[in-house]
C-alpha cells in the first residue's frame, strides 16, 4: 500500500511519541511505498528550525529524504489541492497533501483532525 506520511506524523516520529511509533511501523510495513511532500517538507523544516534550530532540522530532514519519496507540488496536484481546500476547508498544505495522496493512490498518515473521518486517511 502507498502512504503518504503528513507533517504531522514526521513531527511525531521526532518528538519520539507512541503517535510517532505507530507511523514509523506503518512505514516499515510499507517500505519503499512511502511518500511525503514538498509542502511537508517546508513545514517540517518550519517547525523543526523553530524549535531546535537549523542544524537539527536540516539533519532531520535527511532522514525523512532516506524514508521517502518525496513527490513535488506539481500543476495537477496544486489544481486538485484548490478543489479540496474550497470543498473541505482544508489548510493549504493540508489540501496539496491530501490532493497528491489521491493522485498517487496512497493513504495520508496523520492524526491531524483537520482529516478525521476523510476517505483515503489512516487516522492515527
Amino acid at each position: 500500500m502507498n502512504i503518504l506520511i503528513d507533517t504531522w506524523g514526521w513531527l511525531k516520529i521526532r518528538e519520539g511519541s507512541s503517535g510517532g511509533d505507530r507511523v514509523k511501523k506503518l512505514i516499515r510495513l510499507n517500505a519503499g511505498s512511502v511518500f511525503t511532500t514538498t509542502a511537508n517538507l517546508f513545514e517540517v523544516s518550519y517547525k523543526a528550525e523553530q524549535k531546535a534550530g537549523r542544524e537539527d532540522a536540516q539533519e532531520f530532514i535527511r532522514t525523512i529524504r532516506q524514508t521517502a519519496n518525496i513527490l513535488p507540488i506539481t500543476e495537477e496536484i496544486a489544481l486538485l489541492a484548490a478543489h479540496y481546500r474550497l470543498a473541505d476547508g482544508l489548510r493549504a498544505i493540508d489540501a496539496f497533501t491530501y490532493a497528491a495522496a489521491i493522485l498517487n493512490n496512497a493513504k495520508v498518515v496523520t492524526g491531524d483532525s483537520d482529516f478525521k473521518g476523510k476517505p483515503h486517511v489512516i487516522f492515527i
